[in-house]
């Protein structure tokens, strides 16, 4: 049998306070529903946040209840777990027609048989309540005979956060109630990893852009269950917005490296512009792309860390010269404008000298 995986869907996420990127959440469902028809698959399994917060708005339930209908038509279940941002006790994946999977089924258990393949899944939760959950279900006589089993979580070798779970720690738990795959949600980027023994832990990826990091493209993967409980993927890439990111060091360039974008009146492009020009010329990017939806970095292709160490360094020297002049004073504001647009500096003093005269004259 063949299952879809998909996660973090993210619907009602208004991002960026645009109804076009709001739509742009939900259009993937059709591509989705398309696709799980076409491949002919048994099950969807949505791997937690179906939406971007647990009160979504009319719109994005929708839009969730249309893909439900149209999945039920086609005799395709819907199985599905409540992530961080969704997290309602299963409440919206019912009222959407999908199945959740973290309660028990009508025999007791907490497992679904779909055509041979066992499906389990835990609700997002902290890594005790999950070690305790995963307890719980061998306990009760959970045995996915290397079955599925669908979280919402960090791993620890799979992502950056080196606090989350590892899975030294996860897999004498998932030993123990006979997993075979693991479908996971939460990380926005498809990665994998397997275990020696043969185990496939995987996320797909959201399946629109949360942040500007995401520079892959959206996908889902159509899951094959081979015999032996045997498992192989195939990633089919979605047709979301398209999303540039430009460096742009010299003024002279900024035509010429805008210039698709430009070209391109009919498409709403969403741009990231790395710029180092001298005299970091921003005003005339911003008038290059008015009808466009872009991101500025004027000091250039830092790293995060870089950008954070020379925020934090500002923001120490600003304190240092509000203790020294007062935090009030008209040099204070002076030297904190200056330190933020260092290229403006000689416009900066003019302007500053020039209102001390104004004032030096009105007290004569």
């Amino acid at each position: 049998m063949k299952f879809l995986h998909t996660a973090d869907w993210h619907l009602g996420y208004r991002q960026y306070g645009m109804n076009v990127r709001e739509a742009d959440f939900m259009k993937p469902l059709d591509e989705i529903a398309d696709i799980a028809k076409r491949e002919q698959v048994g099950v969807v399994v949505v791997a937690g946040d179906m939406f971007d917060n647990a009160r979504p708005p009319a719109s994005a339930v929708q839009a969730a209840r249309e893909f439900g209908r149209r999945m039920a038509e086609a005799g395709i279940l819907v199985l599905s777990i409540d992530g961080n941002h969704d997290l309602s006790g299963g409440k919206w994946a019912r009222l959407c027609g999908f199945t959740p999977l973290e309660q028990d089924t009508a025999d007791g258990t907490p497992m679904i048989n779909v055509s041979g393949t066992w499906f389990a899944g835990i609700d997002f939760c902290r890594t005790q309540q999950l070690v305790e959950k995963l307890t719980s279900l061998k306990e009760r006589g959970c045995d996915l005979h290397g079955g599925v089993l669908v979280l919402h979580m960090e791993i620890a070798e799979m992502t950056a956060y080196s606090t989350a779970l590892s899975l030294r720690d996860l897999e004498p738990y998932l030993d123990a109630i006979n997993a075979g795959y693991v479908a996971l949600g939460h990380i926005h980027n498809p990665v994998s990893t397997s275990t020696e023994a043969g185990r496939i832990y995987r996320y797909p990826g959201s399946t629109e852009m949360n942040d500007i990091s995401e520079l892959g493209p959206k996908s889902v993967d159509v899951v094959t269950v081979q015999s032996g409980s045997r498992y192989t993927y195939e990633t089919l890439t979605l047709n979301t917005r398209r999303f540039e990111v430009v460096d742009i060091d010299s003024a002279e360039g900024i035509d010429e490296k805008l210039s698709p974008m430009l070209r391109d009146a009919e498409t709403f492009w969403l741009v990231k512009v790395n710029l180092s020009a001298p005299g970091k010329p921003i005003s005339r990017v911003e008038d290059a792309l008015k009808d466009r939806l872009y991101r500025i970095l004027p000091y250039g292709n830092r790293t995060i860390e870089e950008q954070v160490e020379r925020r934090n360094v500002v923001v120490g020297l600003k304190d240092a010269i509000g203790k020294f002049f007062g935090p009030d004073t008209d040099e204070a504001a002076l030297i904190s404008r200056i330190i933020d647009t260092p290229e403006q500096a000689k416009a900066i003093m003019d302007e500053y000298v020039n209102n001390k005269e104004t004032k030096q004259d009105g007290q004569a």
